[in-house]
């Protein structure tokens, strides 16, 4: 049997080694005696450095980009607190923000809000009794920025003092899909 070069050739029970051959577009090819060089693949082409692909499918580079989120215990949310969340958070802006102990009685977001460019999502906790009936004690809320990500929110459990609740955040335009935030009060 005659051996090829650069092939490696085993025993019965192992496999033949394959060799990495690169095509040369030097010279002629061994034997070739028309004195034309061999034609390279649309693939061999391609592959030169440098070289810019026209038409085509353009390969899409996945892109990381940092989703900073803040948590605080707000207790008790309202306009001038969110301002005040605002001016702390101005030097490194946040892509969302938990907020717990919310106190909130609604799950709307409030126009003042809207008007910042944010949306909230809540859970509202159980409602204060007596006097205060009207409003509510502690609860969650997610905060993001109108139209970055998708928001998807699951109640796992809220009773008359915790609140868990999962919100799955996703977006491909942002270049990440983040599988789940917990937030969980009261315990």
């Amino acid at each position: 049997m005659r051996s090829r070069p650069g092939a490696q050739h085993q025993s019965a029970e192992c496999s033949i080694a394959s060799c990495v051959v690169r095509p040369t577009t030097a010279g002629p090819r061994q034997g070739d005696t028309s004195g034309r060089k061999r034609k390279r693949s649309r693939a061999q082409r391609d592959a030169e450095p440098g070289k810019k692909h026209m038409g085509g499918p353009k390969s899409q580079v996945p892109t990381t980009k940092e989703f900073v989120i803040y948590s605080c215990n707000i207790c008790g949310f309202n306009k001038k607190k969110f301002a005040t969340l605002m001016d702390y958070t101005r030097q490194v802006p946040p892509a969302a923000m938990v907020l717990t102990e919310t106190n909130l009685s609604f799950t709307h977001t409030p126009d003042y809000v809207e008007e910042a460019g944010w949306k909230i999502y809540t859970v509202c906790g159980p409602s204060k009794t007596g006097s205060r009936a009207d409003t509510n004690t502690g609860g969650v809320s997610l905060l993001v920025r109108t139209g970055s990500v998708k928001v998807k929110t699951d109640i796992l459990m809220r009773n008359e003092s915790h609140q868990l609740v999962t919100w799955a955040l996703s977006n491909s335009d942002r270049g990440f899909t983040p599988g789940e935030y917990r937030a969980q009060t009261g315990i």
